[in-house]
């Protein structure tokens, strides 16, 4: 009984560092860099992020979004090419089958939850985790109009993790690098992201 009480307390407490009362509006930045897919190719993302302040001791919440416009790789379009050729009589073997570019545009709204860890005055580095939305539109000459569009036009959930390092270069500017890791049902992407953030209070050392 003694044991569990301890427990019960300890968890009590934990759960109570949790609070709104350092919810504010600290800052909004933006970023950009590359994004890599498993089934796009490389491109440049670009994103936005706004601080909303502490939620438990180093503890911060933040929501952004993100954009980018990638067209399907060469591995994803020899595989829909092949799909279509084994559905076409083709007794010569002659056919020629080109889909063309496919891109796939990406809208991604999120809510993360990072650790802080200060290192200085002016320095901390973050590690956290989150959930995301993503819209996505496809498109191409070929598809357009057809039931692969329709396939391609999604709206999915997706979950994040994310890493990173945050330098106050004056008092309400800080020099931000984020590295992001999504998973969806449809795409695993990874990002690298640098950007800047205007301050409306002062974050390094994640107590203010």
């Amino acid at each position: 009984m003694l044991t569990c009480s301890t427990k019960g307390a300890e968890a009590q407490t934990f759960l109570e560092q949790f609070s709104y009362d350092g919810l504010a509006f600290k800052g909004v930045g933006v970023e950009v860099g590359p994004v890599w897919s498993d089934r796009l190719t490389r491109e440049l993302s670009l994103g936005f992020r706004v601080d909303y302040g502490n939620i438990a001791p180093r503890v911060r919440l933040l929501f952004g979004g993100s954009y980018f416009r990638g067209q399907l790789n060469e591995s994803e379009t020899a595989k829909f090419e092949q799909g279509i050729r084994r559905a076409i009589s083709d007794p010569t073997g002659d056919v020629v089958v080109d889909v063309g570019q496919i891109v796939w545009t990406n809208i991604e709204v999120n809510m993360d939850m990072q650790y802080m860890i200060p290192a200085g005055a002016s320095y901390l580095f973050y590690g956290g985790a989150g959930l995301g939305v993503h819209v996505r539109n496809g498109s191409g000459d070929v598809i357009d109009g057809s039931f692969v569009e329709d396939a391609l036009d999604t709206i999915v959930a997706g979950a994040t993790v994310s890493a990173g390092f945050e330098w106050a270069v004056l008092r309400h500017l800080s020099f931000t690098m984020d590295l992001r890791g999504v998973m969806t049902s449809e795409l695993r992407l990874v990002s690298a992201r640098t950007g800047m953030m205007v301050r409306f209070a002062r974050a390094a050392g994640g107590n203010e």
